[in-house]
Protein backbone atom coordinates (compact mmCIF):
# COMPACT_ATOMS: atom_id res chain seq x y z
CA UNK A 1 0.00 0.00 0.00
CA UNK A 2 1.37 2.91 -0.90
CA UNK A 3 0.35 4.75 1.96
CA UNK A 4 1.53 2.77 4.53
CA UNK A 5 4.93 3.05 6.68
CA UNK A 6 6.45 0.09 8.22
CA UNK A 7 8.97 1.99 10.98
CA UNK A 8 10.71 0.91 14.13
CA UNK A 9 8.56 0.97 16.97
CA UNK A 10 10.79 4.12 18.51
CA UNK A 11 10.59 6.33 15.16
CA UNK A 12 6.57 6.54 15.16
CA UNK A 13 6.78 9.46 16.59
CA UNK A 14 9.42 11.35 14.25
CA UNK A 15 7.58 9.51 11.26
CA UNK A 16 4.28 10.89 11.99
CA UNK A 17 5.77 14.58 12.64
CA UNK A 18 6.90 14.31 9.08
CA UNK A 19 4.53 12.31 7.04
CA UNK A 20 0.34 13.25 7.98
CA UNK A 21 -0.94 11.65 5.29
CA UNK A 22 0.61 7.95 5.99
CA UNK A 23 -0.47 4.88 7.96
CA UNK A 24 2.40 4.39 10.19
CA UNK A 25 2.77 0.63 11.26
CA UNK A 26 5.20 -0.75 13.70
CA UNK A 27 5.54 -3.82 15.47
CA UNK A 28 5.97 -4.50 19.09
CA UNK A 29 7.36 -8.15 21.18
CA UNK A 30 5.85 -8.23 23.56
CA UNK A 31 2.29 -7.23 22.47
CA UNK A 32 1.83 -4.02 24.32
CA UNK A 33 -1.17 -3.87 27.24
CA UNK A 34 -3.32 -1.19 27.99
CA UNK A 35 -0.70 1.09 29.89
CA UNK A 36 1.45 0.75 27.03
CA UNK A 37 -0.90 2.07 24.85
CA UNK A 38 -1.21 4.91 27.21
CA UNK A 39 1.61 5.80 27.34
CA UNK A 40 2.59 5.50 23.34
CA UNK A 41 -0.46 7.89 23.22
CA UNK A 42 0.93 10.23 25.61
CA UNK A 43 4.18 10.73 23.68
CA UNK A 44 2.65 11.55 20.54
CA UNK A 45 0.04 14.07 22.09
CA UNK A 46 0.78 17.43 21.22
CA UNK A 47 -0.77 18.79 24.29
CA UNK A 48 -0.03 17.67 27.24
CA UNK A 49 -1.61 14.08 28.18
CA UNK A 50 -1.21 12.56 31.31
CA UNK A 51 -0.91 8.81 29.88
CA UNK A 52 -2.64 7.51 32.97
CA UNK A 53 -5.77 9.86 31.32
CA UNK A 54 -5.26 8.48 27.76
CA UNK A 55 -8.83 6.91 26.93
CA UNK A 56 -8.34 3.03 25.71
CA UNK A 57 -10.91 0.89 24.28
CA UNK A 58 -11.11 -2.90 24.35
CA UNK A 59 -12.36 -3.80 20.86
CA UNK A 60 -13.04 -7.72 21.00
CA UNK A 61 -16.24 -9.87 20.46
CA UNK A 62 -18.45 -9.55 23.05
CA UNK A 63 -21.42 -11.68 22.20
CA UNK A 64 -23.81 -10.33 25.67
CA UNK A 65 -23.91 -6.88 24.08
CA UNK A 66 -26.34 -6.37 20.97
CA UNK A 67 -26.12 -2.56 20.02
CA UNK A 68 -22.61 -2.47 19.14
CA UNK A 69 -21.17 -3.24 15.83
CA UNK A 70 -18.19 -3.25 16.89
CA UNK A 71 -18.29 -5.50 19.71
CA UNK A 72 -19.89 -8.02 17.10
CA UNK A 73 -18.77 -10.53 14.63
CA UNK A 74 -20.25 -8.46 11.84
CA UNK A 75 -18.13 -6.52 9.34
CA UNK A 76 -17.48 -2.99 10.10
CA UNK A 77 -18.21 -0.27 7.60
CA UNK A 78 -15.69 2.57 6.57
CA UNK A 79 -15.73 5.44 8.93
CA UNK A 80 -13.80 8.81 10.65
CA UNK A 81 -13.32 7.88 14.55
CA UNK A 82 -15.12 10.96 16.52
CA UNK A 83 -17.18 12.07 14.00
CA UNK A 84 -19.61 13.73 16.74
CA UNK A 85 -16.66 15.65 17.96
CA UNK A 86 -16.39 19.54 17.44
CA UNK A 87 -12.72 18.69 16.47
CA UNK A 88 -12.13 14.91 15.85
CA UNK A 89 -8.82 13.48 16.67
CA UNK A 90 -6.26 13.91 14.01
CA UNK A 91 -4.53 10.32 14.82
CA UNK A 92 -5.96 7.34 16.48
CA UNK A 93 -4.16 4.10 17.47
CA UNK A 94 -5.10 0.54 16.52
CA UNK A 95 -3.00 -2.03 18.88
CA UNK A 96 -3.37 -5.59 18.20
CA UNK A 97 -2.75 -7.98 21.67
CA UNK A 98 -4.30 -10.78 19.87
CA UNK A 99 -5.16 -11.47 15.91
CA UNK A 100 -8.20 -13.61 14.70
CA UNK A 101 -6.91 -16.74 14.10
CA UNK A 102 -9.58 -18.10 11.80
CA UNK A 103 -8.19 -14.85 9.00
CA UNK A 104 -11.22 -12.51 10.20
CA UNK A 105 -11.19 -9.17 11.63
CA UNK A 106 -8.66 -7.61 9.08
CA UNK A 107 -8.46 -3.36 8.96
CA UNK A 108 -9.69 -2.00 5.77
CA UNK A 109 -8.54 1.63 4.64
CA UNK A 110 -10.29 3.82 1.68
CA UNK A 111 -8.06 7.27 0.79
CA UNK A 112 -10.18 10.11 1.21
CA UNK A 113 -8.36 11.54 -1.42
CA UNK A 114 -9.56 8.63 -3.47
CA UNK A 115 -13.01 8.60 -2.67
CA UNK A 116 -12.73 12.84 -3.53
CA UNK A 117 -11.01 12.07 -6.89
CA UNK A 118 -13.80 9.51 -7.89
CA UNK A 119 -16.85 12.16 -6.75
CA UNK A 120 -18.42 14.70 -9.27
CA UNK A 121 -18.40 18.17 -8.67
CA UNK A 122 -22.04 18.83 -7.27
CA UNK A 123 -21.08 15.56 -4.76
CA UNK A 124 -17.90 17.45 -3.53
CA UNK A 125 -19.65 20.98 -3.34
CA UNK A 126 -22.39 19.26 -1.49
CA UNK A 127 -20.02 17.51 1.06
CA UNK A 128 -17.80 21.07 1.42
CA UNK A 129 -20.39 23.52 2.05
CA UNK A 130 -24.19 21.89 3.59
CA UNK A 131 -24.01 21.22 7.31
CA UNK A 132 -24.72 17.77 8.27
CA UNK A 133 -25.59 16.08 11.57
CA UNK A 134 -23.12 13.39 13.14
CA UNK A 135 -25.00 11.41 15.96
CA UNK A 136 -22.45 10.28 19.25
CA UNK A 137 -25.66 7.93 20.15
CA UNK A 138 -28.61 6.36 18.08
CA UNK A 139 -31.18 7.17 21.14
CA UNK A 140 -32.42 10.44 20.07
CA UNK A 141 -30.38 12.24 22.87
CA UNK A 142 -28.92 15.18 20.49
CA UNK A 143 -26.80 16.51 23.28
CA UNK A 144 -23.18 15.14 22.10
CA UNK A 145 -24.01 15.53 18.28
CA UNK A 146 -22.17 17.84 16.02
CA UNK A 147 -23.68 19.98 12.71
CA UNK A 148 -20.82 20.82 10.00
CA UNK A 149 -19.73 19.83 6.69
CA UNK A 150 -18.21 16.48 5.69
CA UNK A 151 -15.50 17.60 3.80
CA UNK A 152 -12.73 20.41 5.19
CA UNK A 153 -9.58 21.57 4.15
CA UNK A 154 -6.47 20.69 6.48
CA UNK A 155 -4.15 23.64 6.99
CA UNK A 156 -1.86 22.90 3.76
CA UNK A 157 -5.08 21.90 1.63
CA UNK A 158 -5.49 18.62 1.90
CA UNK A 159 -8.97 16.95 2.24
CA UNK A 160 -9.95 15.63 5.33
CA UNK A 161 -13.29 13.62 5.84
CA UNK A 162 -15.85 13.37 8.84
CA UNK A 163 -17.80 10.54 7.94
CA UNK A 164 -20.17 7.58 9.83
CA UNK A 165 -23.43 5.56 7.91
CA UNK A 166 -24.32 2.57 8.61
CA UNK A 167 -27.68 0.44 8.61
CA UNK A 168 -29.26 2.27 11.53
CA UNK A 169 -28.49 5.90 10.75
CA UNK A 170 -26.56 8.22 7.84
CA UNK A 171 -25.74 11.80 8.82
CA UNK A 172 -29.10 13.89 7.36
CA UNK A 173 -28.21 17.51 5.87
CA UNK A 174 -29.24 20.02 8.70
CA UNK A 175 -28.84 23.04 5.51
CA UNK A 176 -28.01 22.68 2.72
CA UNK A 177 -26.76 25.62 1.66
CA UNK A 178 -27.70 25.98 -1.69
CA UNK A 179 -26.63 22.20 -2.70
CA UNK A 180 -27.51 19.24 -3.41
CA UNK A 181 -26.59 17.95 0.47
CA UNK A 182 -29.02 14.97 0.60
CA UNK A 183 -28.12 13.59 -3.06
CA UNK A 184 -24.53 13.84 -2.00
CA UNK A 185 -24.28 11.65 1.28
CA UNK A 186 -26.80 8.65 -0.59
CA UNK A 187 -23.59 9.24 -3.16
CA UNK A 188 -21.28 8.69 -0.70
CA UNK A 189 -22.60 6.06 1.24
CA UNK A 190 -23.15 3.93 -1.86
CA UNK A 191 -19.70 4.75 -2.87
CA UNK A 192 -17.90 4.03 0.24
CA UNK A 193 -19.99 0.74 0.81
CA UNK A 194 -19.47 -0.65 -2.69
CA UNK A 195 -15.42 0.69 -3.18
CA UNK A 196 -12.58 -2.05 -2.80
CA UNK A 197 -10.87 -0.70 0.33
CA UNK A 198 -7.19 -2.02 0.75
CA UNK A 199 -6.82 -4.69 3.53
CA UNK A 200 -4.43 -5.16 6.06
CA UNK A 201 -4.39 -8.07 8.73
CA UNK A 202 -2.65 -6.64 11.63
CA UNK A 203 -0.68 -9.51 13.36
CA UNK A 204 0.32 -10.26 17.60
CA UNK A 205 1.72 -7.11 18.86
CA UNK A 206 1.45 -4.99 15.70
CA UNK A 207 0.47 -1.57 16.09
CA UNK A 208 -1.24 1.42 13.05
CA UNK A 209 -1.00 4.75 13.67
CA UNK A 210 -3.68 6.25 11.42
CA UNK A 211 -4.52 9.78 10.25
CA UNK A 212 -8.05 10.03 11.07
CA UNK A 213 -9.87 12.15 8.40
CA UNK A 214 -7.14 10.96 5.58
CA UNK A 215 -8.25 7.34 5.38
CA UNK A 216 -11.99 5.86 6.15
CA UNK A 217 -10.93 2.93 8.25
CA UNK A 218 -13.33 -0.86 9.00
CA UNK A 219 -13.02 -4.47 9.19
CA UNK A 220 -13.41 -7.45 7.40
CA UNK A 221 -15.58 -9.94 9.73
CA UNK A 222 -14.54 -11.82 12.48
CA UNK A 223 -14.36 -15.52 12.24
CA UNK A 224 -17.20 -18.01 14.68
CA UNK A 225 -16.32 -17.35 18.33
CA UNK A 226 -13.17 -15.09 16.96
CA UNK A 227 -11.08 -13.87 20.53
CA UNK A 228 -9.17 -10.78 18.55
CA UNK A 229 -8.22 -8.22 21.09
CA UNK A 230 -7.73 -4.30 19.62
CA UNK A 231 -6.85 -1.28 21.99
CA UNK A 232 -7.97 1.75 19.84
CA UNK A 233 -7.08 5.05 21.41
CA UNK A 234 -7.68 8.31 19.92
CA UNK A 235 -4.07 10.88 19.73
CA UNK A 236 -4.99 14.62 20.31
Amino acid sequence: MDHMRVVDPDKIGIVAREDRDSIIVAEFDPPLETQGVQELVAGLSTRPTPADSVDVRVIEYTPEVHDSTALSLDRLTSHTDGSFLGRPPPWFVLSCRRADTGGGGASTFIPVDDVVGAAPSWVVDGLARAEFRFLKTYDGDLTDSFVGPVLTRRGDGAWLMRWRADHLYRPEPVRDNGTRAADAAAWLHEHVDAAEPVVHALGDGHLALIPNGRFLHGRTALSAGSRRRIFRAWVF
